[in-house]
């Protein structure tokens, strides 16, 4: 793993001829290239290589579910230069602290004399990314703030929001009632920033996504998700002003998404 961070991506870009022989960093960016391809491999990420779930899940948290991704069919030198750069976007959150971080880690553990983690690693966390709200592995909070951020599959993201304020559902309904008696916690009110941004991230997400348009036709006949609100509840909180609405939609995926919804405005 250490080996993976010894890539200079600025190498390449000098425009003097180089050798193997002759320049040491050109010896470290082989081996880093070498690494990363031995990882892909082990993670069963390559045609002809089984999956390891383990690996994969060790992978995963040391240098995020992003990489993995990208590790099957992206250029291996675009992956490492992604690993010693400084990224900030929905996708992926990466800078000098989570790479000293996710090192730290390997090295107390390659030091051991006994195995320390029974999950190879996969139990570990960043933590630049305790207070993130983290839905489908993308940051909410950047996502709401870069709200035109393309990715490359636009459903899965809306799928994953849907289920996260499903499940949201019943813990909606019951902040009327904690309003009303007065009761409010400081989880409570986490919990109702995290929806809040989640209905922000939504909103933005189908209003940049034809497919996903809450632009319902009846009399439509394309077989395009379409989506009707209906107001059915409205209530005032000091931080939040949101109503709920009754979802319906011809689409079997959006409605295992629970019937019941917000959409906000931030006071």
């Amino acid at each position: 793993m250490p080996n993976l961070f010894h890539y200079d991506f600025t190498l390449d870009q000098g425009g003097v001829a180089k050798s193997e022989s002759s320049n040491s960093q050109e010896l470290e960016n082989k081996l880093a290239r070498e690494s990363c391809e031995a990882l892909a491999r082990l993670a069963g990420l390559r045609e002809g290589w089984p999956a390891n779930d383990a690996v994969q899940a060790s992978l995963s948290a040391l240098l995020t579910p992003y990489i993995v991704r990208l590790l099957p069919d992206s250029p291996l030198d675009y992956v490492l230069k992604l690993l010693n750069s400084n990224t900030r976007n929905p996708v992926f959150v990466w800078d000098n602290g989570t790479r000293q971080q996710m090192l730290g880690f390997v090295e107390e553990h390659r030091g051991a004399t006994a195995a320390e983690s029974e999950e190879m690693g996969a139990e570990f966390r960043f933590q630049a990314y305790e207070k993130e709200l983290i839905i489908g592995d993308v940051f909410v909070r950047l996502y709401n703030e870069q709200p035109s951020f393309a990715f490359e599959v636009p459903k899965a993201f809306c799928v994953e929001l849907l289920d996260f304020l499903g499940k949201e559902a019943q813990y909606l309904h019951s902040l009327i009632s904690m309003e009303t008696d007065g009761t409010e916690t400081e989880g409570g009110k986490k919990r109702l920033s995290d929806v809040a941004a989640a209905i922000q991230a939504l909103t933005s997400h189908l209003k940049r996504t034809p497919a996903w348009s809450s632009s319902a036709s009846a009399t439509s006949t394309s077989s395009s998700p379409t989506c009707a609100w209906r107001p059915s509840l409205s209530f005032n909180s000091p931080h939040l002003r949101y109503t709920t609405f009754v979802f319906s939609s011809n689409s079997s995926t959006l409605r295992s998404f629970s019937e019941t919804f917000c959409r906000f405005i931030i006071a």
